[in-house]
């Protein structure tokens, strides 16, 4: 990446002490670049310099995104292939969406979360069950707080305020 990503110029400012130009995990890496023109510059960069060492860029998997309030497909190549511009995407569990907005990460992290909730059923079978219904409630907390039972208090005070 540092033989790619040579120029002063290449990336964004970051926190006016320097410049960021890439974001890597694994095999995956984000150029970033304040114009269009830098762009195509660093990304052809690092397909040259990807080549010299027998990797290459897969254009069919790459996509290019331009954030801010005008959203103008750009026309950014690996060799002779355009790349394709889209308008979100989800990186490590994130959406990151052209205009900068977090409400539909939000939304998609709720909806996540909200299906692992729905997953969750106590275990303990009709004996507990039973403990839970028939005791009085404070006895019960008292009895499943001091129990090593394989799920947890706030499960448990769920049931019991149900029923």
């Amino acid at each position: 990446m540092r033989k790619a990503i040579k120029s002063g110029e290449a990336g964004v400012s970051w926190n006016n002490h320097g410049r960021l130009t890439d974001l890597d995990y694994a095999d995956d890496i984000a150029l970033l670049a304040e114009s269009d023109s830098k762009l195509q510059e660093a990304t052809s960069s690092l397909n040259q310099e990807a080549t010299k060492v027998g990797l290459r860029i897969s254009a069919e998997k790459s996509k290019v995104m331009k954030i801010g309030i005008e959203h103008t497909p750009i026309n950014i190549n690996v060799g002779t292939t355009q790349l394709e511009n889209f308008t979100n995407f989800t990186y490590l569990g994130s959406t990151v969406s052209y205009d900068g907005d977090a409400d539909s990460d939000i939304r998609t992290r709720i909806t996540k979360a909200a299906a692992v909730f729905r997953r969750l059923q106590p275990r303990g079978g009709p004996f507990i069950r039973k403990v839970i219904n028939e005791i009085p409630s404070n006895l019960a907390r008292t009895l499943l707080r001091t129990a090593n039972f394989p799920f947890t208090y706030s499960i448990i005070l769920t049931i019991l305020n149900t029923q």
